[in-house]
């Protein structure tokens, strides 16, 4: 059977001063799909994650996973938080920090455990620091630790959250394409919560937008860039599109008029894709264009347009 994630009106209110973070949030998520949750600071994203993966309840409304409520922390659900600084344990090296996830679940061996890890750490490109500590780490290789633990456990679900935010634009780009290739090969459900637009339309098949606080579900779209029909990304295409995405804002800034929002720029990129995917082919889709447009539409966010 298709694991199958139900959040069904889903509402948080906070006791101590009454108001919402959230409300009514209903929405489905099918095993291997992936799926980001963007809108303003405070509309409740890091709550709503909270909540599916059992760490926090709701005031009302459900989460359930195959039809059985969600009460508590699951084991295929693992959960990987914004500050990787307090994620992973100074004290213990990379391959300890990795074995924490599966030290107190599993009746394997030592040594079964470390190969084990050690498979982890290769999938996510750390294969030779098992034994450095995350001091001696850049910022993007502590986070992959903290990856490399969530998946130690084989789970079939990753609730992240803002997970590249603390990172350079280079290392983030860098991140994010490890991020769909642990998702093509393993088959992952994903949940990802991020404030970067840009972010959200490159790595998810469907994104989430949500209304200031109270946050509401205002729009879900389908993201329809071709490399996501298959699940796979073309290695050539992967670098034009992450350099289209960084150094390319500037020109997009001078074509398209001042005002625009969100909203606007999600239904332009629709119509872009669309027109890429009719025409003769997915070769004839220009992804460096498309790349270029969700760098200005992710700009929008930074004059503080409104969704």
């Amino acid at each position: 059977m298709t694991d199958t994630l139900l959040i069904d009106g889903l509402e948080k209110r906070f006791t101590s001063h009454g108001r919402a973070a959230f409300r009514d949030i209903s929405f489905s998520v099918g095993q291997g799909e992936f799926i980001a949750l963007i809108g303003p600071s405070g509309c409740g994203k890091s709550t709503l994650l909270h909540i599916m993966a059992g760490l926090s309840e709701p005031t009302a409304g459900t989460v359930s996973l195959n039809g059985e409520p969600i009460a508590g922390p699951r084991s295929e659900m693992m959960f990987v938080f914004q500050q990787y600084t307090k994620s992973i344990f100074p004290w213990k090296t990379v391959l300890d920090n990795v074995r924490l996830g599966v030290k107190y679940h599993s009746g394997a061996s030592r040594q079964e455990m470390e190969k084990h890890c050690l498979e982890q750490l290769d999938l996510v490109g750390l294969g030779r620091y098992p034994n450095y500590y995350p001091y001696q780490l850049s910022g993007g290789m502590q986070q992959r630790v903290a990856i490399a633990r969530a998946l130690a456990r084989r789970p079939k679900i990753l609730l992240m959250d803002e997970p590249f935010s603390a990172l350079d634009a280079m290392m983030r780009v860098e991140l994010q394409d490890l991020l769909l290739k642990l998702w093509t090969d393993l088959g992952l459900m994903i949940l990802f919560v991020t404030h970067d637009l840009d972010e959200a339309l490159y790595v998810a098949q469907r994104v989430i937008l949500l209304s200031a606080s109270p946050g509401t579900m205002r729009r879900m779209s389908r993201c329809h860039c071709p490399t996501r029909g298959g699940r796979s990304k073309p290695a050539a295409s992967q670098s034009t599109s992450a350099c289209a995405r960084i150094f390319s804002a500037t020109w997009w800034r001078k074509s398209w008029p001042a005002g625009r929002t969100y909203g606007e720029g999600l239904d332009r990129i629709q119509r872009f894709a669309r027109a890429g995917r009719d025409s003769a082919g997915t070769a004839a889709f220009d992804l460096a264009a498309f790349g270029d447009l969700l760098v200005h539409v992710a700009d929008l966010a930074d004059g503080h347009t409104h969704l």
